[in-house]
């Protein structure tokens, strides 16, 4: 936290900055359709500083990187100018790989308020499902339906390290926007040990894995295919994703049909 002065108001650290107790939390934020499409938002719900904010990120990544997860050894502070009228190009960590594991966690924390105009970090929801690296997509403009990593001083935001991502443009002028970024890592074999989101079945409701519109950019229901596969390698049980094609699961055929193919453990 002393790293921080001069950067963070008083009393504002990154989640899980204490190691002790932030690898032995329960999961609190199971990984649902909205951790699947690559961005869990995890924003402070009290004011800046409180221990309540901590507490959801930690368990917002115990529950997506498993029990003992490891915390971040290194803590980068992207500074972005006010104003810049020149974004960052679109890209991929140069680090970062594609695979259906999810072995780490890219992490942002904001500590400052941070608004559309102060030239935010911008992500393309989904597309760490999409494969593509820095330099096949650096020359893409506007993208129509990207997130941008706004809130409140004390927001995290969770993210799969190969989503696209660029530096925003800034439109306003005033002080230095920060941004602190951090990763943790898996330790354990996943299993589906999380508190699990009330209402989310994906055997009954596929549907919910599905990005929709703007938010796709492949063929039809792709992105249940390759969400559902994520699912159950979170879940510990890889082994029983066998997509049959057609109207088979995880195709989303509507809630009063019994799909053929749904997997073992998620039938009721």
């Amino acid at each position: 936290a002393s790293r921080l002065r001069g950067i963070a108001p008083p009393g504002i650290a990154p989640p899980g900055h204490r190691a002790s107790g932030a690898s032995r939390l329960r999961g609190t934020t199971p990984p649902g359709h909205r951790a699947l499409r690559g961005i869990a938002p995890s924003g402070a719900s009290r004011p800046p500083g409180h221990r309540a904010a901590g507490v959801r990120a930690a368990g917002a990544a115990r529950s997506l990187l498993g029990a003992h997860f490891v915390l971040p050894h290194v803590i980068a502070n992207h500074r972005g100018k006010c104003p810049d009228p020149e974004p960052v190009a679109w890209h991929c960590d140069g680090y970062s790989w594609h695979t259906i594991e999810l072995r780490h966690l890219m992490m942002f924390y904001l500590p400052q308020a941070c608004t559309p105009d102060m030239g935010p970090t911008e992500f393309v929801p989904g597309s760490h499902f999409l494969g593509g690296t820095s330099h096949l997509v650096h020359h893409y403009g506007n993208i129509v339906g990207t997130a941008k990593a706004t809130g409140a001083a004390g927001t995290v935001l969770l993210t799969e390290p190969t989503l696209w991502h660029r530096r925003s443009r800034t439109r306003t002028s005033g002080p230095v926007r920060h941004l602190l970024k951090y990763h943790c890592w898996r330790q354990s074999p996943p299993v589906r040990d999380w508190v699990i989101e009330e209402g989310f079945d994906p055997a009954a409701h596929p549907e919910q894995l599905m990005m929709g519109a703007p938010l796709s950019y492949r063929r039809n229901v792709q992105d249940c295919h390759d969400a559902a596969e994520l699912f159950l390698w979170l879940c510990g049980r890889h082994d029983e994703f066998e997509p049959l094609g057609g109207p088979g699961w995880p195709c989303p055929v509507g809630p009063s049909l019994r799909q053929f193919g749904i997997p073992p453990s998620l039938q009721v």
